[in-house]
């Protein structure tokens, strides 16, 4: 069975105080951790798979916790930030596919709360690539100030997630392009280089890239690293650099190369010249 990545912890520390009291309130912190922020499964259609997620209580006061699904996907800004919406919101959701249990559970300090779920897949033959949801673990504590006519209790809460990414198997198209890449040089101002990345395939990409400049002898003068690009299926995000050197007048080439995995790796070379 795949488990998805390697046990990580993923740790969420808050403490958001709020009261409608005037004068000084404790604040407290929650801190949860998941066992698996992601699970990915490659699964044909009708097929099932079961697995577990540890929640562990680190904090110092027993946490209520609440579980519930939703939808996410990428950004268009490409930075590994996320839009969420309720089950059946976006394309590609795996959300009604996911069964879980416990729905809610106290955990208490220093102990572990073990969640079971099971993801079915559809039997339906026109699936095909990723689909997604998110598991979400919702903690609360409440203050422990006793409320009186003149004030009200606070409950301070976090949220922290397992991401679900579910491939059909066999049906995976990883394929993305560099797109309206642009090299801006001058002997003054550092190296700019800009451009998009386009994701032409059915799974979302995490793609990681660099760039160098070559003179027009070959040799590299210069190198440096592209931002990491998170990118939906379908979509199309920007990437900006710059090298902050100074280079010498005279005809260069730019080479930037984004590494999207499994054999996926993107190379555009685009020509310069400093006066």
């Amino acid at each position: 069975m795949s488990r998805g990545l390697a046990s990580k912890r993923l740790i969420a520390i808050v403490g958001l105080a709020s009261s409608l009291l005037l004068g000084a309130r404790p604040v407290f912190a929650i801190n949860l951790s998941a066992s698996q922020p992601v699970v990915r499964e490659t699964l044909k259609p009708g097929a099932a798979i079961q697995g577990s997620i540890e929640l562990t209580n680190s904090g110092q006061e027993p946490v209520q916790v609440k579980l519930y699904l939703e939808d996410w996907r990428y950004t268009e800004a490409g930075d590994g930030n996320k839009d969420f919406g309720p089950p059946g919101t976006f394309p590609r959701s795996a959300a009604d596919w996911i069964r879980f249990r416990p729905q809610q559970v106290e955990i208490a300090p220093g102990k572990t709360a073990i969640v079971d779920y099971t993801i079915t897949v559809p039997q339906d033959t026109t699936l095909d690539g990723g689909y997604y949801a998110v598991l979400f673990f919702e903690s609360m504590i409440a203050d422990p100030t006793q409320a009186d006519q003149d004030s009200v209790a606070v409950k301070y809460a976090a949220r922290l997630g397992s991401l679900f990414l579910v491939e059909i198997d066999n049906t995976v198209r990883r394929e993305a392009t560099l797109k309206d890449v642009q090299v801006t040089a001058a002997a003054a101002t550092p190296l700019r280089i800009q451009g998009s990345l386009s994701n032409e395939g059915n799974v979302s990409l995490k793609c990681s890239g660099t760039f160098h400049v070559m003179s027009a002898q070959g040799m590299v003068t210069a190198r440096g690293e592209l931002p990491l690009r998170y990118v939906w299926p379908g979509n199309q995000v920007p990437f900006e650099a710059e090298w902050p050197g100074k280079l010498a007048s005279g005809a260069y080439s730019t080479v930037a190369t984004y590494d999207c995995g499994d054999d996926l790796v993107l190379v555009e070379e685009v020509a310069a010249s400093v006066p």
